[in-house]
């Protein structure tokens, strides 16, 4: 489903799976969170993310990335693992990666989360965490919530 033209979700079982076309800011993050939260609701186990980062994407400013860790945080004993894909490609994705990749390690994420810079990876990474979602749904539905943005709807 589309939340806006630049996000769209969908929840699958125990997985989160988002695209991310524009910017990360704080609406769009306060709903993945709210997302994730229905998903443990149902999977009091733990919910999974796995998010795709189209190359329109930007990367988080410092106030966004304050407030992904405030929410990262909160979501302690309910967010199992991260696959976060990556799509920029070249300098400017290896670098993207780097970036998040020291974020995480020194924010000390309360679960496992881990940057990819290739959607099968990032799904195969997840599905080793236990979830309940094979990785190539969580690669279909992300192609499906792509293709929206192409649709319009």
């Amino acid at each position: 489903m589309r939340f806006d033209d630049d996000y769209a979700f969908d929840r699958v079982d125990d997985t989160l799976v988002t695209v991310w076309r524009g910017d990360p800011i704080r609406v769009r993050l306060e709903h993945m969170v709210e997302q994730l939260v229905r998903i443990h609701e149902r999977h009091p186990r733990g919910a999974f993310l796995y998010s795709v980062v189209l190359p329109t994407a930007g990367m988080p400013n410092a106030e966004t990335r304050e407030l992904m860790r405030e929410q990262f945080q909160a979501m302690r004993n309910r967010l199992r693992a991260a696959a976060i894909v990556l799509e920029k490609r070249g300098v400017e994705g290896a670098l993207s990666r780097t970036i998040l990749s020291t974020l995480a390690t020194l924010t000390r994420q309360p679960f496992a989360l881990r940057t990819f810079a290739e959607r099968g990876q990032g799904a195969a990474w997840l599905a080793g965490h236990s979830t309940l979602t094979p990785p190539s749904v969580m690669v279909a539905r992300a192609m499906t919530l792509e293709q929206s943005f192409a649709r319009g709807r």
